[in-house]
């Protein structure tokens, strides 16, 4: 979906030097929000592409030290980055595994949150059989309640993977959902399957020629892509569905808060996945769901280049949901994520009895804290697993 302005249907022409594209909007009008930069900003979704598309923003002050390169471009093997800011995939290693993200049907990604688990965004609309993870088909199922979120109207979705014979997945690679609210002014890796940099955008001022931003390659979800950003702030997502969300934008090189790797999103990496590093493992912290332009990445005033005007981009806020997420991919009393309850959970929680001292920092005492916490490993614990001994999952 694409979001843009005005509540009637009209054709629109977006031109910048030279540059024309033509869009057919319709549009709803949705419920405003205060951004951190206080520009008070209405959202609108137009069913166009399978993308979700926020309005655009200019940073309030200027930086007279500009970063522009005019270089051909072709494809990258990474999202939509600066040119001179494209990491070497082979030796970045400061990142979530590679099979972490993936890809989601024809025009979106996911992410794996969990050993037979994967999430993703709902408004592609796609519900693929399976999906391919390290070479591997596995079968997809699907429930409704396993949609939206609690309230049911979220723009996330969880699906449970077995193998072809309906066993478990047991996938090695995964990043568990990360839980707390303080992503704002944190690093984040982002990840997915959607389109690379393409040509830049020109603007010619006083006779000399600057990059402003580049235009999406156009290419199939096929390639996996990653890139550096930085969460600036928190908010909710409107349209089709509404979400809690995070916030980054996409800064240029050298502008305030710009990473070496600082990249944007794309058409068909809605769904992938923004990560945190904490305390040396890396969480995922949302799900790709929208951008301020349609099929480019901008940075830059294209009135006066050295003015900064860095695109939004935002992620489903999986800290909102991850006690929803919490009860449906784990089994209550499964310690050992093999979806089933028995001796080898209930040795992890002997383990642990007693222990008062739970909580997110040390995965409420390797999980035998069970939700609701409350810091401990007590017989409320021993309770769940006795109420669900020998039980599981079973497809």
């Amino acid at each position: 979906m694409l979001v843009i302005s005005e509540e009637i249907c009209y054709n629109a022409t977006y031109k910048i030097s030279g540059l024309i594209e033509k869009f057919h909007f319709y549009s709803q009008p949705r419920d405003f929000k205060v951004m951190e930069y206080g520009v008070r900003q209405k959202f609108y979704v137009l069913p166009s592409v399978h993308f979700a598309v926020l309005p655009k923003t200019a940073m309030s002050h200027l930086i007279f030290s500009l970063l522009f390169l005019l270089l051909v471009v072709g494809q990258l093997e990474a999202v939509v980055l600066h040119p001179d800011g494209e990491p070497n995939l082979s030796t970045w290693t400061d990142r979530p595994d590679a099979n972490v993200v993936g890809r989601w049907s024809s025009n979106a990604s996911f992410v794996v949150i969990a050993p037979n688990w994967v999430a993703t965004t709902r408004h592609q609309n796609t519900s693929p059989a399976t999906v391919v993870i390290t070479g591997i088909s596995y079968m997809c199922h699907y429930r409704t309640e396993w949609t939206g979120g609690s309230a049911g109207n979220a723009d996330i979705r969880l699906i449970r993977l077995t193998k072809a014979d309906g066993s478990n997945a047991n996938l090695p690679h995964y990043a568990t959902p990360y839980e707390n609210n303080d992503e704002t002014g944190k690093k984040i890796v982002i990840g997915g399957y959607g389109n690379g940099r393409g040509n830049p955008i020109i603007v010619n001022i006083g006779g000399k020629d600057y990059v402003i931003g580049y235009q999406w390659d156009g290419s199939a979800n096929t390639t996996q892509r990653w890139c550096q950003n930085r969460v600036d702030s928190n908010g909710i997502g409107t349209g089709t569905y509404t979400s809690d969300v995070i916030e980054a934008d996409f800064d240029g090189l050298g502008d305030d808060n710009w990473r070496p790797y600082e990249g944007s999103i794309a058409a068909y990496d809605s769904g992938g996945g923004w990560f945190i590093n904490y305390n040396g493992e890396w969480k995922a912290t949302g799900l790709s769901r929208g951008v301020s332009t349609a099929n480019a990445s901008m940075f830059r005033n294209s009135s006066d280049p050295r003015v900064p005007a860095p695109d939004l981009l935002d992620a489903v806020r999986i800290s909102s949901y991850a006690q929803w997420i919490e009860q449906i991919i784990h089994t209550p009393g499964d310690l050992t994520e093999d979806d089933w309850v028995d001796f080898a959970d209930f040795a992890i929680l002997a383990k642990d009895w007693l222990r008062n001292d739970c909580n997110t920092t040390n995965n409420w005492c390797n999980g035998s804290d069970f939700g609701p916490h409350n810091g401990s490993v007590d017989l409320n614990d021993l309770g769940v697993m006795a109420d669900n001994w020998l039980t599981g999952w079973v497809y």
